[in-house]
């Protein structure tokens, strides 16, 4: 039994396994000079060909097998490909890999036999142009790849006649500013066309004529600053379905833009990192796109849109609206209604403001939350500064004509701090974690209001280091900001307590001056005693005037006595104090 999964295993095995080695046409070892390794799969009956660091192409191509199907080359020393360089390659070869050399010139006549390749990836070398008769031989070929290049220049369209079957061109991270008129037209059969990531700035207004067959168009990320519509106008292909304009700096979609029978088919739009801004989409921006079914708008700056922007996609299925700081307010109500009403539930993209809706997919925000803004709150601009440690409180005051308000609070990134309704926040124990900006929202079942503030948070004068963990005990005096004023203007916190303190003062102040009356008082009763002892002693001559006090209410001492006379002198006129 032991004996029979061995053998099971090993027929599994070999089954599915690539056979590996060196050898020439015959099947015996190729020379070790060549630099290759051959190997092919018992499945497919592929015989692929993988040659590292080789310095003579012509001569190590020689080696390999006849029915060698696919040729990878990598690490080439060379940086002209030379005329002989597949002069004594497999004639079977369908796929040819160049990739990622360091390859700057290609010879008329280098692919001169191979006529039943394929595929040719010429990808990340640095070939700065191409002449006419550079491929010259490859009539069978489909796929072309020169991306990731310095091309600049690839000469007239006569460069193309020499790859009639051509069905898909990569020329995307080259360097070309430039489309000359029907440089294309020889590619009859080309169904991609790939020239993203250049520096075209300006396109020839015949430059794709005679691509009747062309099916996808990327031209994204280039200099264009507008939709190059005469030009999208010569392709007069009826296979035309996907066309990338993203990432060019088009600041406006105008009307008509797209309005010819060239994009009569077009299934695939792709206006992603444009630099549209509000109402940049004009009216009939998108007419005549009919059968345009996958629309892409991400990424662009777009705050409001109308349903009239979209109202001629009458086959649209898929709609893109990714990072756009889109407005959910009832201004953009009737483009929400369209999107329902045609059952359009393939839209991904996400409401900014208010912030009540933040990160809410616009598809499941139902048609009555798209509230007009109006000023419901009695609110100015400002921010609360707490030390660590202490409570802050902060307020909403709505007018009072609205009844049916419900105030919520918010943080900046849409994130509900209560879902319960009300209307005023407390923070307690403040620490560096809590710093930040809330916001009060106030809705009513058609409007809705924002107060936004900043909780700014400084360390304790008894404490070096802030805390970046709140806790839960509460502590220290509260401080305090209402939404009636700002924190210059004082709070109508701060203002009913500036009332509490003056009344404070204003009744001390009374209490002080009546106690000092009445100390005023007792001090001027004293010199009247003084001045009726003086009188008994006989120092006063008139005693009309002076109350008459016992000499047993008050003992003198001899200072007292001599004050008291010093102040009899200096009141009694100086007549009289000449006589005494």
């Amino acid at each position: 039994m032991a004996t029979l999964k061995i053998f099971m295993w090993i027929v599994l095995t070999s089954s599915t396994s690539v056979i590996v080695r060196n050898c020439d046409a015959d099947g015996a070892i190729c020379p070790t000079s060549s630099g290759c390794v051959c190997s092919e799969s018992p499945t497919s009956g592929i015989v692929e060909a993988r040659c590292t660091k080789v310095s003579d192409l012509s001569t190590s191509l020689r080696a390999l097998p006849l029915n060698t199907t696919k040729l990878t080359v990598t690490s080439l020393t060379l940086t002209t490909l030379p005329s002989d360089a597949f002069l004594f390659a497999p004639r079977r070869l369908e796929i040819i890999n160049m990739d990622d050399n360091a390859i700057e010139k290609v010879n008329q006549g280098t692919f001169d036999g191979l006529s039943n390749l394929r595929s040719l990836n010429l990808s990340k070398n640095a070939i700065a142009s191409l002449d006419n008769g550079d491929l010259y031989g490859l009539t069978a070929l489909e796929t072309l790849d020169l991306s990731e290049n310095v091309l600049t220049d690839f000469g007239t369209a006569d460069l193309w006649m020499d790859v009639p079957q051509l069905t898909v061109l990569y020329l995307d991270g080259n360097h070309i500013f430039y489309l000359k008129s029907g440089i294309f037209s020889a590619l009859q059969n080309l169904a991609v066309l790939s020239l993203s990531r250049n520096r075209i700035r300006e396109i020839s207004s015949a430059s794709f004529e005679g691509l009747s067959k062309l099916e996808t168009l990327m031209i994204g990320w280039n200099n264009l600053s507008s939709i190059p519509s005469t030009a999208l106008k010569s392709v007069n292909s009826t296979k035309f379905r996907t066309l990338d304009l993203s990432g060019n700096p088009i600041k406006n979609l105008q009307a008509d833009a797209f309005n010819s029978e060239s994009f009569g088919k077009l299934h695939s739009l792709y206006l992603d990192d444009l630099d549209l801004k509000l109402h940049e989409i004009e009216t009939h921006a998108f007419a005549g796109l009919y059968a345009l079914s996958m629309l892409y708008l991400r990424r662009n700056r777009l705050h409001l849109l109308r349903s009239s922007d979209f109202s001629q996609l009458q086959g649209l299925q898929f709609l893109a609206l990714d990072d756009n700081p889109l407005l959910c307010t009832c201004e953009m109500y009737d483009f929400a209604d369209y999107i329902k009403a045609i059952s359009l539930h393939s839209v991904t993209g996400y409401c900014h403001e208010p912030v009540y809706l933040r990160n809410r997919a616009i598809v499941n925000v139902s048609l009555s939350e798209y509230r007009c803004q109006q000023r419901i709150i009695k609110h100015h601009a400002g921010n609360l500064t707490v030390e660590v440690g202490n409570t802050a409180t902060v307020c909403c005051n709505t007018e009072t004509y609205h009844e049916d308000v419900q105030i919520s609070w918010y943080l900046q990134d849409g994130t509900a701090i209560n879902r319960r309704p009300m209307s005023c926040l407390t923070r307690k124990t403040i620490s560096g974690a809590d710093e930040g900006t809330y916001t009060c929202v106030a809705t009513t079942p058609k409007l809705f209001d924002e107060f936004t503030m900043s909780i700014i948070v400084r360390p304790n004068e008894r404490s070096a280091e802030m805390p970046r963990h709140s806790t839960t005990m509460e502590r220290a005096p509260a401080a305090t900001i209402a939404t009636g004023r700002t924190l210059e203007d004082w709070s109508a916190y701060h203002h009913r307590r500036m009332i509490i303190i003056a009344a404070i003062v204003s009744t001390g102040s009374v209490i002080a001056i009546v106690l000092f009356m009445v100390y005023f008082m007792l001090c001027r009763r004293q010199p009247q005693r003084t001045f009726t002892n003086g009188y008994r002693r006989g120092l006063l001559s008139d005693p009309v005037s002076v109350p008459l006090v016992s000499d047993d209410s008050l003992e003198l001492t001899n200072e007292a006595l001599e004050i008291e006379r010093r102040i009899a002198r200096n009141s009694r006129p100086s007549s009289q104090i000449s006589a005494v």
